[in-house]
């Protein structure tokens, strides 16, 4: 799957549209992104196909966090351009490191990942593990760099850990 524009570097991110752009993060994670508009898990108009992934993601085991197949974590630049996601469901009972993103870290690119202006709005969350709205774990070092600011989420998080 690719993104509708934007190639990924800074002076060009790739552009988060849909929340199957926002999936697809899992893909390109030194990369750089900027959100364009709102998007909400319940509304129809913030997918591509909303008859495959809405059911997928707002049911059942729910949003399933961005990390790579191999187990990475987000190292990239997200600007959230101000922009709101609304109603992220997720209901992984045996999954470690929840939230929207598994966790941010540095070790491929050797930067620290970098989130800023977002907003994350409705959520719900349910697990037996560790969990966080945007991201579960935070791996840093000193000189790494790595920032998240002007950040916020709202809802609920349920968690026996």
């Amino acid at each position: 799957m690719s993104f509708v524009s934007g190639d990924g570097t800074l002076s060009n991110p790739y552009h988060i549209y849909y929340l199957e752009d926002l999936f697809n993060i899992r893909n390109h994670l030194t990369s750089y992104f900027k959100l364009i508009r709102n998007l909400d898990f319940q509304d129809d108009d913030s997918y591509m196909n909303p008859s495959q992934n809405k059911p997928l993601w707002t049911s059942g085991l729910g949003w399933k966090p961005i990390v790579s197949s191999a187990g990475y974590w987000f190292e990239g630049e997200l600007d959230g351009n101000k922009k709101t996601i609304k109603n992220l469901y997720i209901n992984r009972s045996d999954s470690y490191y929840i939230g929207l993103f598994e966790g941010f870290d540095y070790w491929q690119r050797g930067l620290g990942a970098v989130v800023r202006d977002l907003g994350l709005e409705n959520i719900s969350i349910t697990t037996n593990q560790a969990a966080g709205g945007l991201a579960c774990a935070i791996w840093c070092e000193e000189g790494k760099g790595g920032e998240i600011s002007n950040c916020w989420v709202t809802g609920e998080i349920n968690s026996s850990l």
